[in-house]
């Protein structure tokens, strides 16, 4: 992405809405990453504030500019995880959102001894979304588990989302920063998301 790659590209949310906007002017699709800031990944009325925000900004530049949300629901398996079968009816599927106009896809990770079927499976989907969606949004969820990195290296920038919770310590998020990146995740700044936004 033609964004500032400078660590410290802390957004609001009109200046980022604005970056994605203008990426997705020059771009057949852009892949955008959201990495929560804590180990409680990012609050769902976020995202949901996040992506309408978005779409709205989308609208304003080209009304038929489609926008995808992709949330990973990451869940440590309580029981000793079995390996899916490649069955294509397991992968859940896309469908419109009832708060806005965009689409969305939960997605599940199961983390276990195992990588997650649904997340071998992304790499193939991508492709398929790319060709229906002008951005795609990923909740890419806590950014200390694993499909975080595996599935930000996906996108073509990612930013950690801050607040409106309490978030780890700075330490701690620079370090999951760092993992990012040698996992091939470009973390291209940070989006300050505001309690009354994400509860309107």
């Amino acid at each position: 992405m033609s964004v500032d790659r400078d660590k410290q590209n802390v957004l609001g949310l009109e200046k980022w809405v604005a970056a994605i906007s203008q990426e997705a002017r020059s771009a057949k699709c852009t892949t955008v990453g959201l990495i929560g800031g804590s180990r409680l990944g990012i609050d769902r009325r976020v995202t949901d504030m996040l992506a309408k925000n978005l779409s709205q900004g989308l609208q304003l530049i080209q009304a038929q500019t489609r926008l995808l949300v992709v949330r990973l629901t990451v869940e440590e398996a309580t029981l000793p995880l079995l390996r899916q079968t490649a069955d294509k009816e397991a992968f859940p599927a896309i469908s419109a959102s009832p708060l806005g106009r965009w689409s969305f896809v939960d997605v599940p990770m199961l983390l276990g001894n195992a990588a997650p079927w649904a997340l071998e499976q992304l790499p193939k989907r991508l492709p398929e979304w790319k060709e229906s969606f002008e951005v795609i949004l990923f909740d890419l969820g806590a950014m200390h588990l694993v499909p975080s990195r595996a599935v930000g290296r996906l996108c073509d920038g990612c930013y950690v989302v801050l607040g409106p919770d309490s978030c780890a310590s700075p330490d701690w998020i620079l370090q999951h920063i760092a993992w990012h990146e040698r996992s091939g995740a470009q973390v291209i700044g940070s989006l300050i998301s505001k309690f009354e936004q994400a509860a309107a």
